[in-house]
């Protein structure tokens, strides 16, 4: 019994011993990766640390070279310039941003709201992002000093109410032909232009007119003064469209006129620059006048192509109706009716206006009963009725006023011959 219990007591030491050994092993390996992880957060720190700065050495140097591009190019051709590009160093995609404004030392920045400013700088910018984002956009700037006799140009383009259209492509006419799209306010500027230059700009935008209703504009004068900028406007808005339903005035007497003459709508407004009203040919009973500036104020429509045969102030059928933007209405225009009887079938009837300015004339051939029943423009004519040809042929004529809203009848008949006539009539 004494020799066991030191051998039991030996067993048990020895188990405890291998335990301890077992925990020694595990603390050995966690210390062992935790080393490691160092080691390598340090390296893997330092690449990186590396790689941010290689980075950021490669958008210096692709800004500088940006600069140096904007610097070879023509003064012209950088104003209100704006790229974005793409360069590709190994790997990695940079993106380059350029951009280049016209600046002034009293105003900052020269605009079409303070267009009287001399441009005294071009500043260029370039700007290179990161591609992996871990280094903030490199941007470098730099100025231009333009020659003294260097003129400017801001070109406004402006709606009905007077505020700037944006998204106008604009261009200059001449070398080097710099195309540039108007801002917020409406402003194209270009710079450092050659003083002893004429220029005109070229400009077109779908569905939009000005108010003669033009559409394409091609080397349309701008003003240059050597040493400053100067401000040109445009007027440009979207087009309407009004369709004119063309009727006859009340029928005088029984029976009713047989049609409308004329085939010629017009449109007026006191805005259209020169004649104030444009023209528009027509067959059957409508037309359609399209291209329209939508002008605030309404437009007035009537048949004929002369501002005087424009129903008069005191009539009850003027056609009126305002164009907005993009829009389209319809309008019924009437042209009182003028019944001429001439008592022969077949009579050639023609009605010349004998208003001033205005040379309209219709043709018509009386019906089986002698007469001529139509509706016309409204105006003063000078009527000829003709029978037979040739030395055969037989006259009448007289005058006739269409200005009512009622229309009027005249009775001429052909009686004279063809020698006796009054040729201010008949020709």
């Amino acid at each position: 019994m004494g020799t066991g219990r030191p051998r039991i007591l030996r067993s048990r030491l020895g188990r405890e011993e291998s335990g301890w050994l077992i925990v020694e092993i595990m603390i050995g390996a966690v210390v062992l990766v935790i080393g490691g992880l160092a080691i390598y957060s340090g390296l893997d720190g330092a690449s990186k640390a590396s790689g941010q700065n290689r980075n950021r050495t490669e958008q210096s140097i692709l800004a500088q070279q940006d600069q140096e591009r904007m610097r070879r190019m023509d003064a012209t051709a950088l104003s209100n310039y704006s790229n974005v590009g793409t360069v590709k160093v190994g790997k990695l995609s940079y993106v380059v941003t350029s951009s280049a404004s016209y600046v002034s030392d009293k105003s900052g920045a020269v605009s079409c709201t303070n267009a009287s400013t001399t441009a005294q700088y071009l500043k260029i910018s370039s700007s290179v992002a990161d591609p992996t984002g871990e280094n903030k956009p490199v941007v470098e700037d730099s100025l231009l000093s333009p020659k003294p006799a260097d003129a400017g140009a801001a070109v406004q383009i402006i709606d009905r109410n007077g505020d700037g259209v944006s998204g106008i492509p604009i261009s200059l006419a001449e070398p080097p032909s710099t195309s540039l799209t108007t801002d917020d306010e409406g402003c194209a500027l270009f710079g450092f232009l050659d003083s002893g230059t004429s220029y005109g700009v070229t400009f077109s935008k779908t569905g939009y007119v000005d108010p003669s209703g033009t559409n394409q504009f091609t080397d349309e004068p701008i003003t240059t003064v050597p040493g400053s900028t100067s401000l040109t406007q445009f007027q440009y808005d979207q087009a309407g469209t009004v369709t004119a339903n063309i009727v006859t005035a009340p029928p005088i007497g029984t029976g009713g006129p047989t049609a409308a003459a004329a085939t010629t709508l017009s449109a007026f407004n006191t805005h259209i620059p020169g004649a104030q009203f444009r023209t528009y040919d027509f067959s059957g009973s409508s037309a359609t006048a399209d291209d329209l500036f939508p002008f605030t104020d309404p437009y007035t429509f009537y048949a004929g192509s002369c501002l005087t045969e424009k129903p008069p102030a005191t009539s009850t059928k003027i056609a009126t109706a305002t164009v907005g933007p993009g829009g389209s209405s319809s309008v019924t225009v009437t042209e009182p009716a003028v019944k001429v009887i001439t008592g022969t079938s077949g009579a050639q009837v023609t009605l010349t206006s004998s208003d001033p300015g205005c040379s309209d004339s219709y043709v018509v051939t009386a019906d089986s009963s002698g007469n001529v029943y139509q509706g016309f423009p409204y105006g003063n004519y000078s009527v000829c009725v003709k029978t037979g040809s040739g030395f055969n042929a037989k006259y009448g004529w007289d005058d006739v006023d269409n200005t009512g809203d009622g229309g009027t009848s005249k009775s001429i008949s052909p009686t004279v011959s063809s020698f006796s006539r009054d040729r201010s009539y008949c020709p």
